[in-house]
Order: structure tokens, then sequence, then C-alpha cells
């Protein structure tokens, strides 16, 4: 079964307890602490909230290249470099695995080039590079895989799917990408009976919360809402903390 682990809500960050949205997806059939969906700056103490620290995580998945998702992959990248551990797995969507490099070039370069007359991501990660297509990652008897999502002009996003077996399925819809437009191709894609964790911590997604005034009860149902914006239409909300099994 799908097990969702709530790290972060996004929203109001100034709250001291609060982090960028973020998320472990993993198989309660697994004895493994599942995927850790976005890597933001604050992720060492966003896991205190699960009794984890960054050694227990063996595979990330990002979505975009905000630093709500990957801020904080450079600290990992270092980490597990200069103490030899071995590298986590990286899945990244196809089309921003390149500009995930340039993003962290500078850095990583300086620290392995005098060990490596090339240095690439694949150095600090076991790069997944996943298409839209028909790539997915496996998570026990979970297929994860990216689709794209409209965002903020010029930024490539990606929401995830989880394709459930032994439930209903799960998209993931990044920060600035829970809108009216999107609502309904995610609703779409993810068939009857399936699950939108919407995360709605930025300006324009607060915006378009106006959409759900009109929702039917039906698609009510199929919404988590994690952030920290009210409506009164969705009704199941996530805290920090909180786990959920599908």
């Amino acid at each position: 079964m799908l097990d969702l682990q709530i790290l972060g809500l996004g929203g109001d960050f100034t709250h001291e307890d609060n982090y960028p949205a973020q998320f472990l997806v993993g198989d309660t059939n697994e004895p493994t602490p599942g995927v850790l969906v976005g890597c933001h700056p604050q992720t060492r103490d966003a896991l205190d909230i699960v009794k984890m620290s960054l050694a227990d995580v063996k595979r990330i998945f990002v979505l975009n290249l905000l630093d709500a998702q990957v801020g904080g992959l450079e600290e990992v990248a270092i980490a597990t470099y200069y103490q030899g551990a071995p590298k986590r797995t990286l899945y990244v969507p196809e089309a921003i695995v390149d500009d995930l490099w340039e993003k962290l070039r500078r850095p990583l370069e300086a620290v392995a080039s005098a060990r490596h007359k090339r240095v690439t991501l694949d150095v600090y990660f076991n790069v997944v590079s996943l298409s839209e297509e028909n790539s997915v990652a496996y998570e026990g008897d979970l297929e994860l895989r990216p689709f794209r999502v409209p965002s903020f002009p010029g930024l490539h996003s990606f929401g995830l799917f989880v394709n459930n077996t032994a439930g209903p399925n799960l998209a993931i819809l990044p920060y600035g990408t829970f809108t009216s437009s999107n609502l309904q191709s995610v609703l779409k894609l993810v068939g009857k009976g399936s699950l939108i964790l919407g995360i709605n911590d930025g300006i324009p997604a607060r915006a378009d919360l106006a959409v759900l005034a009109g929702m039917t009860e039906e698609t009510e149902s199929k919404i988590i809402l994690c952030g920290g914006v009210t409506t009164g239409n969705v009704t199941r909300r996530v805290n920090r903390g909180d786990r959920i099994v599908l």
C-alpha cells in the first residue's frame, strides 16, 4: 500500500516549525524509508518529524529547479562525497537534468575536480533521468513517474504521479501548479477514485483557490490540501508529521 508521510507544508514560512512542502512516498510492504520528494535546504531539520536523518534517505525525486525542490542537493552531494558513503539515487525529469547540473556545477566541480578529470552529476548521485512518456521509478509495487504541469513562465515544472496497485493512485502538484486548469487535467490523469495532493503555498496558487468554490463533491473528495491557505470546500487537510496510507 502507498505510504505518504508529510515532512513540510509550505505556506507561511515565518513559523519556525514549518518547511517547504516535502514528502516521503513509500510502500508499506517495503522496509526502506521511501522516496524523498523534494530536497530543500532545510531537509535535514524537516526529517526530524519522522525521526530520520539525511543518512536514512537513499532515493530523491525532484520536480523542478526551484530551491524548494533542489536547494538541498548540494549539501547532500558534498556530504556523500566526503564521507565516502554510497551514492543516493536521484530521479530527475529528463527535461531538467541538464539545467540541474548547471545549477549545481560550480560548487560540485570545485569539490571533485582533484580526483576526477570530468565532473558530472553522476560523480555524486546515481542519476535516473525519466521521460514523461514511458519512464517509471519503482518503489515496491508503486510506479512513480513525472508529468508536466504549467507553472511560472520559463520554468519546467512537473507533478508526480504514483500508480498504486493496492489502492488509490496519487498525484502531487508542486508549488505554483495548483491551478484550475492543472486541476482539471490531473483529474483526468489520475483516474476514478484517485487523490490529488495540492500544494498551495504561493501567491499564484492562492489566487487560483477561488476555482475550488465550484467543485463538485466528487472532485472535492479527491483533494488533500497542504499549505497555508484555507478554503471551506476542501475537507481533507494534512499537517506536518501526518502519515497517510492508501
